[in-house]
């Protein structure tokens, strides 16, 4: 149970309440502490606090199973990616950020990829001239 999923809560929730209602029926009203029972595990589902995508961290991908789109990109089309490195100390595996195209149309050289993480909203910097006496 490490593992954390991202499910359909609503649709558990419901399935849950139609299961209590089903007790009920089925047990011609005797056993109200079970559906009692369903129906507290459903508003812990329902209750529970809900998981954004976007906060979950990215993880890397094989290309030549599920290659990037321009949706996986950032703002200019970048993504992070593993490329072999062989006029390197002997060769080495190297992260590598690029377009996404580059990446998709050479799996061979770029074998995993991963989008970029969304940066934070950082204020503008001041634009100065280095120019001159300033």
């Amino acid at each position: 149970m490490d593992e954390v999923r991202l499910i359909d809560g609503n649709a558990l929730e419901q399935e849950m309440r139609e299961f209590a209602a089903q007790i009920f029926v089925g047990c011609h009203r005797t056993t109200t502490d079970s559906e009692e029972a369903v129906h507290a595990c459903a508003d812990m589902v329902s209750e529970a606090p809900t998981i954004d995508p976007e906060s979950l961290p990215p993880y890397w991908r094989k290309t030549a199973e599920d290659s990037p789109t321009r949706e996986d990109g950032n703002e200019i089309g970048s993504i992070l990616c593993a490329g072999y490195h062989c006029n390197i100390r002997d060769g080495m595996w190297l992260e590598n950020i690029m377009p996404w195209h580059v990446v998709r149309d050479n799996p061979g050289t770029f074998p995993l990829w991963m989008p970029l993480p969304k940066l934070p909203d950082l204020p503008v910097p001041e634009r100065r001239c280095m120019m001159g006496n300033d």
